[in-house]
C-alpha cells in the first residue's frame, strides 16, 4: 500500500506540503498540484513525485494507482470524486471555518455576514461536502472592522498553524475524528454572489447588518459589495476609524 497522494494549491498547501515533507519525508509521497510553481519546485527538489492538476487525472489515478493509506486535501479547489475517496483508508481537508457553520464556499465572508462562530477546521472527506467527522478545530474570532479579504487571510494563517501543530499526531492516528457538532450551514459560490450585488432599494433589517454586508464582501481590489441605482453598478467600500477619547 502507498502512503500520501496529496491535492495541494496555492500558499495553504505550499506551507502544509513543507509540513508533510519534514514529518514523513518524500516515500510513497504524490503530489496533485494545481500549476503552482512553488510547490512543483519543492516537491523537484526534494525528489517528490508530483503530478499537475488535469480533468483526467482523477480517473488516471483511480485506474493505475493501487491503494493509498492518507488522501490528503490541502487547498485545492477540486471536489474528489467517490472514486479518488475510496482509494484511501484515512482523509483529510484543511477548511477555513469551524464546521459545521459556514460550509462550503466564501467563509469569511459567510462567517461575518451571518455572524456566526469563526474558526478553521481539519476534518475528513466523505460525499458530504465538509461534512466530516473533525479532527480539530481552533476558533478564530472576527474582529470588527476587518474586511472580508483581510479576515480570510486570518483564517488561512492559522489553518497553516492548526496543521502544523497537530499533522504528525492526525498522521500516526493518535488524534480520532469526532463528529460535527452543531447547526449546519453551508455556502455556495452563486449564493455569495448574489448577496455581493444589491438593487438601490434593497431592504436591510439594520445599519450593523448594512455594515457587515459590505464588510464581509470587501475583498479588495477583487471584489466588493455593489449596489444597483438608475441601472449604474456602484462599488461600495467603508472607511471605519475608532474614535479617541
Amino acid at each position: 500500500m502507498k502512503d500520501l497522494l496529496v491535492f495541494a494549491s496555492k500558499d495553504v498547501g505550499f506551507a502544509c506540503v513543507k509540513n508533510i515533507y519534514e514529518t514523513v519525508g518524500s516515500i510513497e509521497l504524490l503530489v496533485v498540484a494545481e500549476s503552482d510553481t512553488d510547490i512543483y519546485d519543492f516537491a523537484a527538489k526534494h525528489d517528490i513525485k508530483t503530478k499537475f492538476y488535469n480533468e483526467k487525472l482523477q480517473d488516471e489515478i483511480v485506474r493505475d494507482c493501487g491503494q493509498y493509506n492518507w488522501l490528503v486535501n490541502l487547498w485545492s479547489s477540486h471536489i474528489l470524486s467517490d472514486s479518488i475517496l475510496s482509494k484511501a483508508m484515512h482523509s483529510l481537508n484543511v477548511h477555513p471555518s469551524l464546521v459545521p457553520f459556514c460550509r462550503g464556499n466564501d467563509n469569511a465572508a459567510w462567517t461575518i455576514r451571518t455572524q456566526s462562530p469563526g474558526g478553521v477546521s481539519i476534518i475528513e472527506m466523505t460525499q458530504v461536502v465538509d461534512g466530516g467527522d473533525v479532527y480539530c478545530q481552533r476558533k478564530v474570532d472576527y474582529k470588527f472592522p476587518e474586511t472580508g479579504k483581510a479576515y480570510h487571510e486570518r483564517l488561512k494563517r492559522e489553518l497553516i498553524s492548526l496543521f502544523q501543530a497537530s499533522w504528525e499526531s492526525i498522521y500516526m492516528e493518535e488524534i480520532q475524528p469526532q463528529r460535527q457538532i452543531g447547526e449546519i450551514s453551508s455556502y455556495k459560490r452563486n449564493q455569495t454572489n448574489t448577496d455581493r450585488v444589491r438593487a438601490g432599494g434593497a431592504k436591510f433589517l439594520d445599519l450593523e447588518e448594512v455594515i457587515n454586508w459590505v464588510l464581509a464582501h470587501d475583498f479588495s481590489p477583487g471584489t466588493k459589495a455593489e449596489v444597483i441605482v438608475d441601472g449604474e453598478v456602484y462599488e461600495l467600500s467603508l472607511k471605519i476609524k475608532k474614535k479617541v477619547r
